[in-house]
C-alpha cells in the first residue's frame, strides 16, 4: 500500500510540474542538396 501511495504521488508531482518545465523548441531549417540541374523533372515535380 506504501508503494502505491508513493507511486501515485509521485505522478501526481509529475504532472502538476510538467506545464512550468516545459522548454521551447529551437527552430531548425532542413536543406536539400543535390546535383540535379534546375529543370529536371525530378526537380521540378517531386522535390
Amino acid at each position: 500500500m506504501q508503494t502505491r501511495r508513493l507511486v501515485l504521488g509521485a505522478l501526481t508531482a509529475a504532472v502538476l510540474a510538467s506545464p512550468f518545465a516545459t522548454a521551447q523548441a529551437a527552430d531548425v531549417t532542413l536543406r536539400v542538396h543535390h546535383f540535379l540541374p534546375p529543370m529536371a523533372n525530378t526537380q521540378t515535380k517531386v522535390l
